[in-house]
């Protein structure tokens, strides 16, 4: 196999950024598209110039024989896609968080190594360059034995309406949570949550500490409050605190600014930045990781049980706030 062929399932706002990332890897050939709108379908695959539009996955996997699939679909809606591709013998890339349940993460998982294919989860600050230089720094031993990892993002009230399909805590969370759980090296053994609901539109204030095996402990702040005022979409801060020292990140990092007369931005050029048309940062390098270890039978730097354990986190976290205690969590995978 000199080319991986792969098929988009879901085509939202996010859906397009992959496919825009997609389109530029030379070892990739994006042969279809899926969205439950037929008419939506048909548009990306005509913008995108990909030779077959669908509305039904099913029908997708016995005609355009990809691959791999990658699905982008809400995060509630991940379950039936992902276990589609994989029956049909498909590697699978599908977006954070894994699935809104673990029973599915779980059956995700067991279903692709029974298989033996690759089920790689898009947990793309992994591929982001500065979270990457903190993980460079632990390894090397920089920060000596780590103490704890505090991540706070903080998101404009409007975001609310973007992400309504799953907890709030699930969409945004579960990136931090697997940023402890990555950093530290260790497992959540305990996790205690606090949830509020501030602006009548459901929970919106989200607190959680997970105690870890190894006696590092991580602190995950989260609201979606940011007035619309705010100069940036996200307040958003790490530390890593260990023994020997600290790495510290803050977004948006003020590298570029740009102040115009119709306002203030600040673009993101770690993620998914576009220069003369083309889609790079995380998001491509992530994809391309993907599709190379298909194509040099290679198992992805990010197991999918390490996804399985973010999640877990985030429920916890979720559920201890709803019980009001805290809640001990099982170290079996």
């Amino acid at each position: 196999m000199t080319k991986l062929r792969m098929a988009v399932v879901g085509l939202g706002r996010f859906a397009e950024l992959h496919l825009k990332a997609l389109k530029t890897l030379p070892q990739v050939e994006v042969v279809a598209v899926v969205s439950r709108s037929t008419e939506r379908a048909q548009e990306m695959a005509s913008r995108y110039r990909v030779p077959h539009a669908f509305s039904d996955c099913a029908v997708m996997l016995q005609r355009s024989a990809p691959d791999a699939v990658d699905v982008v679909t809400e995060e509630n809606r991940h379950y039936e896609p992902v276990m589609a591709a994989l029956s049909a013998g498909k590697h699978v890339f599908v977006e954070k968080p894994l699935a809104a349940d673990l029973s599915q993460a779980r059956a995700m998982i067991e279903l692709a190594e029974t298989s033996g294919l690759t089920l790689m989860v898009g947990h793309l600050l992994r591929f982001e360059p500065r979270h990457f230089a903190i993980k460079q720094a632990v390894q090397q031993g920089r920060l000596g034995r780590i103490a704890y990892v505090y991540a706070r993002r903080n998101l404009r009230r409007s975001a609310q309406t973007l992400y309504r399909h799953a907890p709030r805590l699930l969409t945004t969370g579960v990136h931090d949570a697997d940023l402890i759980l990555w950093y530290t090296g260790q497992r959540p053994r305990r996790v205690t949550g606090v949830c509020r609901e501030v602006s009548g539109q459901g929970p919106d204030v989200f607190w959680g500490l997970i105690e870890l095996d190894g006696g590092a402990f991580g602190v995950i702040e989260s609201s979606w409050l940011l007035p619309e005022r705010s100069p940036y979409a996200g307040d958003i801060e790490l530390e890593v605190v260990g023994d020997a020292g600290t790495a510290i990140l803050r977004a948006p990092d003020d590298s570029l600014s740009i102040l115009g007369s119709d306002g203030f931005e600040q673009p993101n050029m770690y993620l998914w930045p576009e220069t003369n048309g083309q889609l790079g940062g995380a998001l491509r390098d992530e994809l391309a990781c993907f599709a190379q270890c298909i194509l040099n039978t290679e198992h992805p730097p990010l197991d999918p049980w390490d996804a399985y354990r973010a999640l877990e986190c985030v429920l916890a976290i979720l559920e201890s706030a709803n019980k009001g205690h805290s809640l001990s969590l099982a170290l079996s995978c």
